[in-house]
């Protein structure tokens, strides 16, 4: 018998209200394999410890796609985000499988800390020091960690990027501090980039800007 997602989620409350711990429902995942997809998850441990699942949905196993020979896409989430932000829409309203139906190896990248990236090889997540990051240790260390885990699986020695909000920051400070990872990218699409936050108005993104003695009215 099959369940659906309702009928998991009824079971994961129950295992929860017995005092066992709540399995983690891949939504990702679940939100590809409804149109018919296969969706792959990747671990790749950091430098620093931390372990990221990365989301694939592999290119169509179809001669025409295969003949095309086609650099992977990998996509960065913004603040607060995950993978499941370029899946959810569904057909004709999500990024990832836009470029799926155009014959591209897509991958799907989750920063530390994230719904799917909450593991470290000797820290818990309720000790403190798990949570000492920002927006540049994701890219000195999560996306680095990530691209070339995405070029060792396919073979590929460049890809392209595509990052929203904070998946723009990551980059560019990933550039900037390691500039021998400018050649692993084919393309950047930047949307919504943030690049400088002394001129953040928002008081919510002011609080979480890392360095508050350099934000200004």
């Amino acid at each position: 018998m099959k369940l659906s997602p309702v009928y998991i989620v009824l079971i994961s409350w129950i295992h929860l209200i017995a005092g066992q711990a709540l399995p983690l429902i891949d939504s990702v995942c679940l939100a590809v394999q409804r149109q018919r997809l296969e969706c792959q998850v990747h671990r790749v441990e950091t430098a620093d410890g931390y372990r990221l699942s990365v989301h694939r949905i592999p290119a169509p196993r179809h001669p025409r796609c295969a003949s095309l020979q086609l650099r992977p896409f990998l996509l960065m989430h913004g603040l607060l985000g995950s993978a499941g932000d370029f899946v959810t829409g569904g057909r004709g309203r999500s990024l990832a499988l836009e470029l799926h139906a155009r014959c591209f190896d897509v991958w799907m990248g989750n920063a530390r800390g994230t719904t799917y990236s909450r593991e470290h090889r000797s820290l818990a997540t309720s000790d403190a020091r798990f949570w000492q990051f920002s927006w540049h240790e994701i890219g000195i260390y999560d996306l680095p960690a990530t691209v070339d885990y995405v070029l060792a699986r396919t073979g590929h020695r460049q890809l392209h990027y595509v990052g929203h909000s904070q998946g723009t920051t990551v980059l560019l400070v990933l550039l900037s501090q390691r500039p021998e990872y400018n050649a692993r990218f084919t393309n950047a699409a930047l949307m919504a980039p943030v690049a400088f936050l002394k001129h953040l108005s928002s008081p919510p993104l002011r609080l979480l800007a890392s360095d508050s003695s350099g934000v200004t009215p």
